[in-house]
């Protein structure tokens, strides 16, 4: 989500808008959803992600 709309809208409902990322991570689409407040639940933060190795370096 990138920003909350300060469009009028009825008692308890906003616009949210975002952007649909892709595989590196860049935004890719442009997404508004229109949606009730109370609705709304905060998402538990990601696990951090294990650096990947590359296949093929060995040390030796």
């Amino acid at each position: 989500m990138t920003t909350v709309d300060a469009r009028w809208t009825y008692q308890g409902w906003v616009w949210l808008a975002g952007y649909v990322l892709g595989p590196d991570g860049g935004a890719r689409e442009r997404r508004e959803i229109f949606v009730q407040r109370a609705g709304l639940r905060w998402a538990p933060t990601p696990a951090p992600t294990p650096a990947r190795r590359r296949n093929g370096n060995t040390t030796t």
